[in-house]
């Protein structure tokens, strides 16, 4: 939007007899005033005039005392072109730097009407803004409105740069340089833990991560997490994605579910010899519900030491398997020769199913946190428990190579781990006691046996 503004002026005044007050001569040659004319110069011809030829008299004054005079006022927007100039009405000048400026023109004699003139100018030029901004945002919300006024928005359809064009209050185009990122939140995430953990070490490379665009390596936009060094399993951890550039932040809140491996009432597992087992999960290990009862190991050769239980009152050896399971000495038990002296692994099988060992000492030491009234069934106790923790627990008894005992009263399983050449650790759950207890016993003794998934 330009606004011109011209005041023409014509300067007109035909004096005899007197000077014209108000100019300043700057040429005097009268040398003959008979002639009638001599030459004046201020822009404008000037002469003398003679009241009376012949006579001497002479009058300085001006002969043509004209000059048109034309004041213009005009804007203009400025221009980051090196070569742009203000032209107009004759005029040159530069229109890089925003201000006022004022010149002028002054053409001779003959140029309007045979008349001098002089074109005044003041020029405004109305600064450009050149700003430049950055934006982050979702992926979704392609296309973007970029608001201008509080009315008018630019569309940004795709990310990466735009050139945005503002009209200021002057009428002149300004512009806004926007980099604009478009950010891809990653997706929510589950995994499946392994067996017999409680956490789950994890690095934010393992995680779906975020994406931006554009994808520069020279890119100022800086990507944080929040993630843990560990998960905890069974549960749902929300990381934090952060982005930023240049004063601005974005965030994606991804949810990270760590799931148990399969355990409780979606696995059973059957032993050597077809035996089925429920499983159940108690803490972060998955167990074997009942105890177990096979004749063979895995490989199909016969268990050596195998019992059922049978005493006086507790004659029905075909229940008492049922319910209790068998029970065997510890070298049976873990499948190492009689009088084996060393070490054994943390997993190792023994007479459990493939893919299952026999629980450590640390493993059954998870149990002991618990009550023995949560471990133990409702019923088959002297003091039964409620079997709140699932495990159902069922006293068992023991056999000494002599004869069997404590069935209905206490309840012994078998670890892995030795404490002697001749003693083993054992889990015991006693009807007398509010908790269990990790004892040493006899390996010749013969235990319970229940097992842990690898």
């Amino acid at each position: 939007m330009k606004r011109i503004f011209t005041t023409l002026t014509l300067l007109c005044s035909l004096c005899i007899g007197f000077a014209q007050s108000g100019f300043v001569s700057i040429g005097n040659n009268i040398s003959n005033p008979s002639v009638g004319s001599v030459s004046y110069t201020y822009g404008q011809v000037f002469a003398s005039f003679i009241e009376a030829p012949g006579t001497g008299n002479i009058s300085e004054g001006v002969q043509q005392p004209y000059l048109i005079i034309v004041e213009l006022t005009d804007e203009i927007c400025q221009d980051p072109d090196t070569n742009a100039r203000y032209t107009n009405y004759g005029f040159n000048l530069p229109i890089q730097t925003p201000g006022t400026f004022n010149d002028e023109i002054y053409l001779v004699n003959g140029s309007h009407l045979g008349y001098d003139s002089l074109t005044k100018l003041t020029l405004t030029v109305n600064p450009i803004y050149y700003v430049t901004d950055t934006l982050l945002v979702y992926d979704t919300q392609l296309p973007y409105l970029y608001a201008l006024t509080d009315t008018t928005f630019d569309t940004l359809k795709t990310a990466g740069e735009h050139r945005v064009v503002l009209s200021t209050i002057h009428g002149c185009d300004s512009i806004v340089d926007v980099m604009l990122f478009a950010v891809t939140c990653p997706n929510d995430t589950s995994w499946v833990a392994p067996y017999n953990v409680c956490t789950v070490p994890v690095d934010a490379s393992q995680l779906p991560q975020p994406s931006i665009s554009p994808v520069d390596s020279t890119s100022p936009v800086v990507l944080t997490n929040n993630v843990p060094n560990e998960f905890v399993v069974d549960d749902t951890t929300v990381v934090t994605w952060t982005y930023s550039v240049a004063g601005k932040t974005l965030a994606c809140n991804q949810n990270v579910f760590i799931a148990y491996p399969p355990c409780g009432d979606s696995l059973v597992v059957y032993d050597a010899d077809s035996n089925l087992y429920h499983t159940v999960r108690v803490a972060c290990h998955c167990w074997t519900k009942e105890n177990l009862r096979p004749t063979h190991y895995n490989d199909g050769t016969d268990i050596p030491n195998s019992y059922i239980y049978n005493a006086s009152g507790y004659s029905d050896t075909a229940a008492n398997l049922a319910i209790y399971g068998r029970l065997y000495d510890w070298y049976s038990a873990v499948n190492v020769p009689n009088g084996y002296v060393g070490t054994l692994s943390d997993t190792v099988q023994g007479i459990c199913p493939d893919g299952w060992h026999i629980p450590t000492s640390l493993e059954y030491g998870s149990l002991s946190s618990l009550t023995s009234y949560s471990l133990k069934t409702p019923n088959l106790w002297i003091v039964p428990g409620d079997n709140s923790s699932g495990w159902t627990g069922v006293p068992g008894g023991y056999y000494s190579g002599i004869g069997f005992y404590q069935m209905t009263g206490n309840a012994y399983y078998w670890t892995s781990d030795t404490q002697t050449s001749t003693r083993a650790t054992a889990f015991t759950i006693s009807f007398s006691c509010n908790y269990c207890s990790i004892t040493d016993e006899p390996m010749k003794y013969a235990y319970s046996v229940r097992c842990i998934k690898n």
